[in-house]
């Protein structure tokens, strides 16, 4: 099953396949992320069962940190403007890309913009197994330091 969001408090529309949703996202050239979900089964359980994901604490397992959790390792996709942005998503090369460790593991990221001219910060691991992207203000002063502080963010929410 495939869940359309597009920056809505809910999903915008639920489809069989990937094209099926495509079509709709060019249609209405929807700034959107596409996301397949495992049927009958909540994401929590199929972290866990595909060795995505273990819990680490008794937080992570209290209905709030289970009812909303996610992971990156769903497959998803990203639009602008209708406009797949796949291969901008994930740079195939680190070239020009910056390196910092965390956690004993090595990152790569850079800045770019995408298709709406906005600026956006793209960190993938070296295995490129984790990609992550947030949305940045142009003043925004992004650092190793800064990147570590997203990565922190983001593990001590799973």
């Amino acid at each position: 099953m495939w869940i359309l969001n597009c920056g809505g408090r809910f999903p915008c529309g639920v489809f069989e396949t990937r094209e099926q949703a495509e079509i709709i996202i060019s249609k209405y050239k929807l700034d959107a992320t596409l996301t397949k979900y495992p049927l009958n089964e909540i994401v929590f359980d199929w972290a866990i069962d595909n060795g995505y994901f273990t819990v680490k604490s008794d937080r992570q397992k209290t209905k709030s940190f289970i009812g909303s959790f996610t992971t990156a390792f769903q497959e998803h996709y990203h639009y602008n403007d209708g406009k797949d942005l796949q291969g901008f998503d994930v740079p195939i090369s680190v070239k020009g890309m910056s390196k910092l460790e965390f956690q004993g593991v090595d990152y790569f990221w850079s800045i770019k913009k995408n298709c709406s001219d906005c600026s956006i910060i793209y960190i993938m691991s070296a295995d490129k197994k984790a990609v992550f992207t947030y949305d940045i203000d142009e003043d925004a002063n992004v650092s190793s330091d800064y990147i570590r502080e997203l990565l922190q963010s983001y593990f001590d929410e799973i």
